[in-house]
C-alpha cells in the first residue's frame, strides 16, 4: 500500500470515530484536496485558513459560512474553443473544486479574507470562552 493510501486510510479512521462525522463532507473534502491543498493554524484568539488555489482570480472564489461550517469554492469556466486548437497535452482542468471545514467558536461576523498570487488567506477570529461554573453532582 503506497503511503498515500496509508495516509488515506488513518484520515478515514479518524473521521469515522468523530460524533458529528459527515461521510459527503469527508468524501468531497478528500477528492479535492488533490486540488485545493490547505492549512489550518490556530492561536489563541483566532484561526488562520490557508488555501493555494492557483490559476483563479478573485471574482472566481466563493467563501461562504454557516453555522459551524466555512465553505470555499472556486470554479473556473472553460474559454477555449475545442474545435480550433489542436493539443498536444490537454492537462488544464476547468469547473470547480471546493473544500468545507467544521470549526466551532468563531465570530462570523469578524472573517477577513485576501487572495493574493494564488493563496486565498481566511482569518477567522474566536468567540471568547464562556467559563461554566462547575457544579457538584450527587451521586445516588
Amino acid at each position: 500500500m503506497s503511503k498515500k493510501s496509508k495516509q488515506l486510510m488513518r484520515n478515514i479512521v479518524k473521521q469515522l470515530s468523530k460524533k458529528d462525522f459527515d461521510i459527503n463532507s469527508f468524501l468531497q473534502d478528500n477528492m479535492n484536496s488533490q486540488y485545493m491543498k490547505t492549512n489550518m493554524i490556530e492561536d489563541e484568539d483566532k484561526y488562520i485558513l490557508e488555501a493555494e488555489i492557483p490559476g483563479f482570480n478573485k471574482e472566481q472564489i466563493d467563501l461562504s459560512v454557516n453555522t459551524n461550517n466555512i465553505t470555499i469554492t472556486a470554479k473556473r469556466e472553460d474559454q477555449l474553443n475545442v474545435e480550433k486548437e489542436t493539443y498536444i497535452t490537454n492537462e488544464i482542468r476547468y469547473g470547480e473544486i471546493k473544500r468545507s471545514f467544521k470549526i466551532y467558536n468563531f465570530d462570523k461576523e469578524g472573517i477577513k479574507a485576501k487572495y493574493n498570487n494564488g493563496l486565498l488567506t481566511v482569518t477567522i477570529p474566536k468567540l471568547p470562552q464562556k467559563t461554566l461554573p462547575k457544579e457538584n453532582i450527587p451521586i445516588d
